[in-house]
Parts: C-alpha cells; sequence; structure tokens
C-alpha cells in the first residue's frame, strides 16, 4: 500500500472538517459527562467511501482517533475502545464501498454499513463505559445508544442526500488502483 500525495491531501483535509466538527460549538451536548451528537462522521465516512479500507483505518482510527481523543480531554486511557475502535468501525463501510458506487441498489449497502459501524461504535464505547467506567453493560450502553445512534442517522441522512454527488465525484475522479 502506497500513499500519494493526493491521499495524504485528501485524508488531512477530511480529517481537519472532522475535528474542526468535533468542537463543542458544532455539536449538542445531550449527556453530562460526555456523548454529543455532532457531524464529525460524515468527513470520516467520504474517507471511508473514498479510500481504501487499509487507509480509511489509518485515517479514522489512528489519525482521526488520536487528535479527537487529545481534544476531548477524557484521557488516554479512552483512546482504545472510545476512538480507535469505536471511530476504527467506520472501516466497515470502505470494505462495501465497491458495491455502494457500481450497483444499483448501491445506497442499500450503504445504509446497511452505516447501521453496522454504528452499533459498532456503540458497543466499543458501551464496553468502554463498563471497563473504565464500571458502569453495569445496561446502563453504559443505555448512555451511548442514545447519543451514538443519533449521530449515526444524522450521518446516514446526510451520507444519502450527498450520495448521487459522491457518485458523481467518484466516476469523475476515481482511484484506479483502490476501485479493484
Amino acid at each position: 500500500m502506497k500513499y500519494t500525495i493526493k491521499d495524504i491531501a485528501e485524508i488531512g483535509i477530511f480529517v481537519g472538517l472532522a475535528l474542526v466538527l468535533n468542537i463543542p460549538i458544532f455539536s449538542i451536548h445531550i449527556m453530562s459527562n460526555a456523548g454529543s451528537i455532532s457531524f464529525t462522521l460524515i468527513p470520516l465516512c467520504i474517507i471511508a467511501l473514498r479510500k481504501s479500507w487499509w487507509k480509511t483505518l489509518i485515517a479514522t482510527a489512528i489519525i482521526y482517533g488520536l487528535f479527537a481523543c487529545l481534544m476531548d480531554g477524557y484521557g488516554f486511557q479512552t483512546y482504545p475502545l472510545d476512538y480507535c475502535l469505536s471511530y476504527g468501525s467506520l472501516t466497515l463501510i470502505s470494505l462495501v464501498r465497491k458495491p455502494i458506487f457500481e450497483k444499483k441498489y448501491g445506497f442499500i449497502y450503504l445504509i446497511v454499513s452505516v447501521i453496522l459501524a454504528t452499533l459498532l461504535r456503540i458497543l466499543f464505547t458501551t464496553i468502554d463505559g463498563v471497563w473504565l467506567y464500571e458502569y453495569t453493560f445496561l446502563a453504559s450502553f443505555i448512555y451511548n445508544a442514545t447519543y451514538v445512534s443519533i449521530t449515526g442517522a444524522v450521518t446516514l441522512a446526510a451520507l444519502l442526500l450527498l450520495f448521487k454527488p459522491l457518485q458523481m465525484i467518484i466516476e469523475r475522479y476515481p482511484d484506479a488502483k483502490e476501485i479493484q
């Protein structure tokens, strides 16, 4: 796997946009300790739709996850589950990006992959709540499912609205080596 200047620039732009959207003024805080509804996942999902699973994993889990962990200030102990695996679950979308853009009803693949990625995020944040904060599984699940599911729904709605423009961009500017 090789990174081109185009890959680095594109990933940098979308990760930067996601980090800006992670700032509290761009998100709706619904929980007292943490947990907010934000638009952060939209640029990260666009990375997943544009890049290979490996580049998506590096961009979402490692780069975005690390910077978001540092910006949020909850401590590095939250990084493995709340950030690395939670945002790394978006890699699932990149695994089905070929059928998303090449099949007649590709938007169904998009819907299913975003829902599965959201469920994985809920699972990882729930496990982190049990492990670090010693909540019961049910309490942690309810707490995390509340805001993560709403964020997933907002992201899915935005991606469905952007589906046709994204499809046109992919057709016009394909990453030829990665679509294979």
